[in-house]
């Protein structure tokens, strides 16, 4: 299964939810239409998340908190986040200071990592 808009693309595989996103720079408008897409993709059941985000080169403050925020969060029980530069793991670092999740959240190099993960977070309910 795979749905996809011009910011990014899920898949569900093996009960993880994928999300790759596209767009180089983020705003609220595109995060609320990231998050709207999630939630319409997994029909409000509860997924753990790995995030591919090779193209992103910045979030502003709006989109993170919403991201951050109670709206933004549901229906994500775990997110791994694949880091493979310097930037990106100062990046998220920082955002996990700044704005402490709300769920476990995880920095891998490597995807088949953060999968293993993920796979101890795999409890998907309806909210």
């Amino acid at each position: 299964m795979k749905i996809e808009n011009n910011y990014i693309k899920y898949e569900i595989i093996n009960d993880i939810l994928i999300g790759t996103y596209k767009a180089k720079y983020i705003d609220l408008d595109i995060a609320k239409s990231v998050v709207s897409l999630r939630k319409k993709f997994t029909n409000n059941l509860k997924y753990p998340v790995l995030i591919k985000d090779n193209n992103t080169v910045k979030i502003d403050k709006s989109a993170r908190d919403y991201f951050a925020s109670d709206a933004g969060a549901q229906g994500i029980n775990a997110v791994a986040v694949i880091a493979n530069s310097v930037y990106k793991v100062t990046l998220m670092n920082f955002f996990i200071v700044v704005l402490p999740p709300k769920m476990p959240v995880k920095l891998f190099k490597s995807e088949e990592k953060a999968m293993n993960w993920l796979e101890k977070h795999k409890v998907i309910f309806h909210e």
